[in-house]
């Protein structure tokens, strides 16, 4: 029978057939359940739980230096009063700005785009977990960062990898985007992140080892030796000391002007010393050095034996080091002499300041880069041609050891002015009936004279104060400083004795310039 294209039935049937097809193809064409699971959590937090920089008790960045063929790990904790730092041995470090600024970078920090769910693509991306042991390659490996709280909960625990492809397709390419991955998941994303993470010692203590304000400094004294291992004896000692006096106040500054220093003056034992008749002395190369030991940075720390500590912070009266201490000092570059006592294999350095303080410093051993990554400093290192480290090579640090004491006969006893030692004897002479105009006399000139009294013991106090307080601080540690040549701290004469141009040749009857130095500047010879 035949079935026309007008029946009812059949316009009902096709409608249907149509209406399948479009349901069909809706189900076809709609995104899986797991697609839409890939790209849900896009544009969510990646630290939800970091919200306040004070609840922040320790921050671990680890990451594997593939030149050095090894991890790179470091950590600060909080107690919530001070941070330490535990792999250098609970070190001071100097870290509330540095958690703040490593805690801001991850505030806020979203997940812009998901690139991958695909473990295989971790050392692509720089993903691979740095700890990760089972990893095929050392290639890959990113930079972990955990941050904890006080409870030891993780506020923060991610890998974050390379900067982000620009050839990737739906790329966004810059400086600041970077690969990141939650520790223990797989899925990558690409996110927005402001700041570096260093695990360098230096990049999270106070650096400058002496805290030492060169203006204050008034003599410097370098003694070179040799040193007999076996023996313990001190062989061909020298002595060069730089020492400068402020010039005397004029009566034309104003009141409250600093007096200015007239210059270094050079002595040596053995002789020669100062200048001679044809020669002066180069002060700005004194100025070198000064400046030079003013700013040496600490990039490491290794901690004393117990009871060198003791000895050093003069915690006992008598201390006596066993082997396992004096193995330690040689290693670092230190030995007990027999004439001298605690002497340093390349010499030492003393610096006094004008309130009394002394810096006594000892220069050790360069470090090896074994050495230096044990005192918590990345301080570099050489390394083979093929880019693998070197066996013990030595890097730029240098052990160095810090003692200070003080010295109170730096700081002069004030005199009497001539007037007043005169006064006081007409007062003695008039005694028992000394003249008004005696004692009118006398009051404002003892009063100035006990000023100065006063003064020079408050400075007495507050130096010897400071002696204590980094005899202490230093006490404790060997510190690596950035310090592979000592060139550049302890000149020798002939650097510092130079022949005069003849068109500056020293002149007896030149006069002082006013407020300053001679020119060219004049130092007598020693007698």
């Amino acid at each position: 029978m035949a079935v026309t294209v007008n029946s009812p039935w059949t316009k009902t049937a096709l409608w249907m057939a149509a209406a399948g097809l479009c349901v069909g193809l809706v189900l076809v064409t709609r995104p899986t359940s797991r697609s839409v699971a890939l790209i849900s959590d896009q544009g969510t937090p990646v630290a939800p739980d970091l919200k306040d920089p004070l609840e922040v008790r320790s921050l671990e960045v680890m990451s594997f230096d593939e030149q050095a063929v090894k991890m790179r790990a470091f950590k600060v904790e909080s107690d919530g009063k001070s941070w330490k730092i535990p792999s250098a041995s609970n070190y001071a470090a100097d870290a509330q700005e540095g958690v703040a600024k490593a805690t801001s970078a991850f505030t806020g920090l979203v997940r812009e785009r998901f690139v991958s769910d695909n473990k295989a693509d971790h050392a692509k991306f720089g993903l691979i977990d740095p700890t990760d042991e089972t990893a095929l390659s050392n290639g890959g490996k990113g930079t972990k960062v955990t941050f904890r709280d006080a409870s030891g909960k993780p506020l923060v625990d991610v890998v974050i990898g390379k900067a982000v492809d620009a050839s990737e397709p739906g790329a966004q390419a810059g400086a600041r985007k970077r690969y990141i991955r939650e520790s223990g998941k797989n899925r990558v994303y690409v996110t927005t992140i402001d700041g570096a993470f260093s695990t360098k010692f230096a990049d999270w203590v106070e650096t400058d080892l002496l805290k030492l304000t060169a203006d204050k400094v008034k003599s410097l004294e370098i003694d070179r030796y040799s040193i007999d291992e076996k023996t313990g004896r001190i062989e061909s000692p020298s002595t060069l000391k730089l020492s400068r006096n402020r010039k005397l106040a004029s009566p034309m500054d104003p009141p409250g002007t600093p007096a200015a220093w007239t210059g270094w003056d050079l002595t040596a034992e053995p002789g020669p010393g100062g200048p001679g008749p044809d020669e002066v002395l180069d002060s700005e190369r004194a100025n070198m050095a000064l400046n030079a030991l003013s700013q040496l940075k600490i990039v490491g720390v290794q901690p004393k034996p117990a009871n060198l500590v003791k000895s050093l912070s003069k915690a006992e009266s008598s201390v006596a080091l066993d082997m396992n201490d004096q193995l330690s000092l040689r290693r670092h570059g230190f030995f007990i002499a027999q004439q001298l006592g605690l002497v340093a294999n390349e010499g030492t350095m003393s610096i006094t300041q004008e309130d009394g303080v002394v810096y006594q410093l000892m220069l050790g051993e360069l470090a090896g880069e074994a050495d230096a990554a044990a005192a918590g400093g990345q301080v570099g290192g050489d390394t083979k041609a093929d880019g693998k480290a070197a066996d013990e090579k030595k890097t730029d640090a240098r052990f160095v050891m810090v003692i200070a004491s003080f010295d109170a006969s730096v700081v002069p006893e004030p005199g009497k002015t001539a007037e007043l030692v005169d006064l006081e004897a007409k007062e003695k002479s008039e005694l028992p009936n000394v003249s008004e105009e005696t004692r009118n006399k006398l009051e404002p000139l003892r009063k100035a004279y006990q000023d100065k009294v006063d003064e020079r013991k408050k400075t007495l106090e507050a130096g010897r104060k400071r002696a204590d307080e980094l005899a202490a601080r230093f006490a404790t540690w060997y510190y690596l400083v950035d310090l592979k040549s000592l060139d550049q701290i302890r000149p020798v004469r002939e650097q510092l004795v130079v022949k005069a141009a003849a068109n500056n040749a020293p002149d007896a009857n030149m006069p002082q310039v006013p407020g300053g130095l001679p020119l060219p500047m004049q130092v007598e010879p020693p007698k």
